[in-house]
């Protein structure tokens, strides 16, 4: 497992940015929201879960796995929410969380029953942090092991990558980009795949800063990134039948 780059002071710094989840506010959680509406089924995989901002939004009867490869990020998704699992993935509630680098998925499958399945995957605000191969290969890792819907965000102002003097990753690729490496790398169709971008990205940012001596949205555009949700289904519907 890679060391993560979210320490105790970083993830201080993100809820005090992003606030407590638990209150339902804030442009996070109004992703989470969005994110929500498209599950389907009731096994939801949370592919870098964070702090929890999804967690509010799941239905009472979803079984909910969240995994983060930063402890200080669970640390804060249990003081929140819930008792983290650990040491094994037998059900003790309905919301679990497990300390798992993304790119380790496997490490949830059953030797003898192959790869374990969810309903939905998501993976909220995670693959901007990584290298678009590394994002590649944690979209085939969810992909395999979903049922129904994937769900996922990317800044998608442009293509361009910073990196801090951390090892912070900051990334936009654009939406046909992405779509392309859907196609390619997935094997699904351009019909699978849905995607919208989320016209709350301004009006948010302005209330979480409210320092700024003006609105955000005089800004040139290219200052401000632009977060898009996808989905991609496979189209077994009929199961939800059975």
């Amino acid at each position: 497992m890679s060391v993560s780059l979210w320490d105790k002071e970083r993830v201080e710094r993100y809820i005090k940015l992003y606030g407590d989840p638990r209150e339902k506010s804030g442009s996070q959680s109004q992703l989470c929201l969005d994110a929500s509406r498209l599950i389907v089924g009731n096994y939801v995989l949370d592919v870098g879960c964070g702090i929890g901002h999804l967690v509010p939004y799941i239905d009472e009867d979803t079984h909910y796995l969240g995994i983060d490869s930063s402890d200080e990020m669970l640390k804060a998704h249990e003081s929140f929410f819930h008792p983290r699992l650990i040491g094994n993935l037998e059900p003790t509630s309905q919301l679990r969380t497990l300390l798992m680098d993304a790119t380790d998925l496997r490490k949830l499958d059953e030797s003898d029953r192959g790869k374990t399945q969810f309903s939905t995957t998501i993976a909220m605000s995670l693959l901007l942090h990584l290298p678009r191969e590394t994002a590649i290969q944690v979209l085939k890792e969810m992909w395999e092991r979903t049922v129904f819907e994937m769900v996922f965000s990317m800044e998608t102002c442009g293509n361009t990558t910073q990196k801090r003097e951390s090892g912070l990753i900051l990334r936009n690729q654009g939406v046909d980009s992405i779509c392309k490496d859907l196609v390619e790398n997935l094997e699904v169709k351009p019909s699978q795949i849905s995607w919208a971008h989320q016209s709350i990205t301004y009006e948010s940012r302005q209330r979480i800063i409210p320092s700024r001596p003006e609105p955000l949205t005089t800004y040139p555009p290219r200052m401000i990134a632009r977060t898009t949700l996808f989905s991609v289904t496979t189209g077994n519907y009929e199961r939800l039948k059975a």
